[in-house]
């Protein structure tokens, strides 16, 4: 059962973009906040979602989650990726091989206060391309979503254990490495929260399956797995000699459709 200071119809989408997790989440029968700093992404699903949110189903909190006093920072919009937006300069960098980013000032959202006043949700999938921490900084004792996801560290093993401490020392003992290479590609069989069972298929960006459509394991065990995942990243990614040059980014593109390389990983927690 969900802990008693969460609601267990809400789900907080940290990450809105096209809507991609927020379809499936409203799907099976969760009222969700979603959280977007992209205007244009927002101009997007306000579109696509107009029914929801007119029924009180969806509410769409537009600006950027960041560690900032200010009111406004400056988000990254990629003009070719939407997926890559960000408010840290260092992913600019990262990813300027793949395209120019253009800078836009949003407002700055509180997490804690957004918290405050939707509640706490059954789950919060925390994916806002280097601000995932910022959210879980926000998070405490007896304040924690049952089940919360955040984009794992590519850089670093280190960074990955970091983030099982923190989430460990919020009260998290489940983990699960999610793979999101070719997501789009899974179909489930799940149910909604009335009981009724449906078949999903996620769209491109999606996030995947979460709670208890996972298999869980204790956080040595997930360790031990992202330390087989990082042997893989030293050979084959964005930091190995296949990833630092031109004629290798196109190699890897290529032997990844057959997903011959690690790809990205999501963290998944539960209390």
């Amino acid at each position: 059962m969900a802990p008693a200071h969460s609601d267990d119809g809400l789900i907080f989408d940290v990450g809105l973009h096209r809507g991609e997790d927020t379809a499936y989440y409203l799907r099976k029968g969760y009222r969700v906040v979603a959280f977007e700093a992209d205007p244009e992404l927002v101009a997007l699903c306000e579109q696509r979602f107009a029914q929801a949110i007119a029924d009180g189903r969806l509410t769409i909190v537009f600006g950027a989650i960041a560690d900032t006093a200010e009111a406004t920072v400056t988000f990254f919009r990629h003009a070719e990726l939407s997926v890559w937006g960000t408010t840290d300069p260092a992913w600019v960098r990262r990813n300027a091989h793949r395209g120019a980013h253009v800078a836009v000032e949003v407002p700055v959202v509180d997490f804690a206060t957004e918290i405050a006043r939707h509640g706490v949700p059954h789950y919060a999938k925390i994916d806002i391309e280097g601000a995932d921490r910022v959210c879980l900084d926000a998070l405490d004792l007896g304040r924690a979503p049952r089940f919360v996801s955040i984009e794992s560290d590519k850089t670093s093993l280190r960074a990955v254990e970091d983030e099982l401490d923190r989430l460990a020392a919020l009260g998290y003992t489940g983990f699960h490495a999610a793979r999101q290479h070719h997501v789009e590609r899974r179909v489930i069989s799940t149910s909604a929260r009335d009981g009724s069972a449906f078949v999903h298929r996620f769209e491109r960006h999606s996030s995947g399956p979460f709670g208890d459509d996972l298999a869980w394991s204790d956080k040595a065990t997930v360790l031990a797995e992202y330390g087989r995942i990082f042997k893989r990243y030293r050979r084959f990614g964005d930091a190995s000699l296949l990833g630092r040059s031109r004629t290798g980014r196109v190699l890897r593109r290529q032997l990844n459709r057959f997903g011959a390389f690690p790809g990205w990983y999501d963290t998944h927690a539960r209390l």
